[in-house]
């Protein structure tokens, strides 16, 4: 009776010590066929290049398509799916966008940034909802009506970003106290494919036909192979960041857990699991 009654205590008291503290469960996916470089996962045929960066918050499977040949490479949307779990969703919906535009006759306060794929650049910063480049200009909206195009053209020797899904925001639960509530991380948990908690793929078609004919398909599948949960001073650090040589210092945090083969969800202590 008294043995029940301390492993109780200790578990009120690791609940207590961890509630409304934020903590990151990390999963890291095999990607077969896949190899780093310009941090990215790449897979690669004799017509094209297909990078991804999954880091993000529920995981990012949006990819950048690189046409390697000498003509015009078509993706068609209709047959191209993100298959998660056996369940496969549409890339391509039929939709119509409506935006609002500012036009200013002020100088552009967009910034360009050099270097390859530099899309991925802050991928590893630590979220904020301050915006601190937030832009405010004056001049006369417009509005712009957009339809879906289910056929997506690459030019030559050039790339394009197709995105429209999140991996999974859903926690894999574990009743175990210590492992979901670490002081600093937990013990790895680790998967094969057969009990991976996820199996996801892109299967993405594309030819050299603008009608559509003679389609060939690249499909790039991952899972789930390890889940560590962290607590958030493990996870994250503070760095220095300075743009220029002129410009001041700031404090910035950045993920020191971040790759391209990982993504996460985060949660508070006492509140999930």
């Amino acid at each position: 009776i008294m043995r029940k009654l301390l492993l109780a205590a200790i578990a009120a008291s690791l609940m207590l010590s961890s509630c409304g503290k934020v903590f990151y469960q990390v999963y890291t996916v095999e990607a077969p066929g896949s190899i780093e470089k310009e941090n990215a996962l790449v897979y690669e045929n004799e017509d094209c290049k297909v990078m991804y960066n999954l880091w993000s918050e529920d995981g990012y499977i949006g990819f950048i398509f690189k046409n390697k040949t000498d003509k015009d490479l078509f993706v068609i949307l209709p047959q191209t799916f993100f298959i998660k779990n056996g369940v496969a969703f549409d890339y391509y919906k039929n939709r119509e966008y409506s935006k609002t535009e500012i036009v200013s006759s002020g100088v552009s306060l967009g910034i360009a940034v050099s270097g390859k794929y530099d899309l991925w650049r802050d991928r590893y910063g630590v979220p904020s909802s301050l915006n601190a480049n937030e832009n405010r200009q004056r001049g006369v909206s417009k509005t712009i009506v957009e339809k879906e195009n289910p056929i997506v053209c690459i030019p030559p020797h050039s790339s394009k970003e197709i995105s429209e899904y999140l991996i999974s925001g859903q926690l894999v639960r574990d009743c175990n106290k210590k492992q979901a509530y670490p002081r600093k991380k937990s013990i790895p948990v680790t998967y094969s494919k057969d009990d991976s908690p996820l199996i996801f793929k892109n299967r993405i078609a594309y030819t050299f036909d603008n009608s559509g004919k003679d389609l060939k398909y690249v499909e790039n599948e991952f899972w789930i192979s390890e889940l560590i949960n962290y607590a958030k001073k493990e996870a994250i650090s503070k760095k220095k960041y300075q743009e220029c040589e002129s410009d001041v210092e700031v404090d910035t945090y950045v993920f020191k857990i971040a790759s391209p083969y990982k993504f996460y969800n985060s949660y508070k202590g006492g509140s999930a699991f």
